[in-house]
């Protein structure tokens, strides 16, 4: 906040702000406004600043050196250059496949979150997903999961994976932007996270398997 100044008043005479004895408007200094003014026009004509009575620079005149001008270009480049990799990372897809006891296999394209600031944005703000793509959550290490749903726009099937790549458990549409907590319950190595209702379409069940690097395994093997 700023604090607005008072207005000036010269002593003995009534009058609006600014205005002397007699009725005679002064300017904070005690001179008359007309000198004022006058000063103002011939430093108009000449170029003159009225204060000092020098010519302005380039800079007062509003003209900017043109490494200023550039300035938010150089910004937006290099934004990019660092933030092209990420996009990149984020749009390449891994192979997985849930083996079901029954003999079917099914393989999905998933984006593989596996450092912290991965994980905590998860699938956040995404408004579709592709029919057979995820995402795979990589702990590096096992550990008792615990999800939500907060920021998440579309359903979704967790399926709680140990590090053997067995399926321990499935959460089946999880409803969007709860702040409940889901848990694993056991200690898992990942989480594989799939449109809402792909699990029941497949029959996907506890103790059906999961093919990925994550877990020593791949899907042409």
């Amino acid at each position: 906040m700023s604090v607005r100044a008072s207005p000036v008043f010269v002593a003995g005479g009534a009058g609006p702000p600014g205005a002397g004895i007699g009725g005679t408007r002064r300017d904070m200094r005690g001179k008359p406004a007309s000198a004022r003014k006058a000063r103002a026009a011939r430093a108009a004509r000449t170029g003159r600043t009225a204060r000092t009575g020098r010519r302005p620079g380039r800079f007062a005149a509003g003209l900017l050196p043109p490494v200023v001008l550039l300035l938010p270009l150089f910004a937006l480049s290099a934004f990019s250059a660092f933030s092209a990799p990420a996009a990149r990372a984020a749009e390449r897809a891994e192979a997985v496949c849930l083996d079901l006891a029954g003999g079917a296999a099914h393989r999905y394209e998933v984006e593989v979150a596996a450092t912290p600031g991965a994980r905590a944005r998860g699938l956040m703000f995404r408004r579709t997903l592709a029919p057979r793509a995820g995402m795979l959550f990589d702990f590096g290490r096992d550990e008792v999961a615990r999800m939500w749903m907060k920021n998440t726009f579309i359903p979704l099937d967790m399926v709680f994976v140990d590090r053997g790549g067995v399926v321990r458990r499935i959460v089946r549409n999880a409803r969007p932007r709860s702040l409940d907590t889901i848990s694993s319950r056991v200690p898992v190595r990942a989480v594989l996270e799939l449109n809402g209702g792909e699990a029941e379409r497949i029959g996907l069940a506890a103790g059906d398997r999961l093919r990925h690097p994550v877990f020593g395994t791949r899907c042409d093997n």
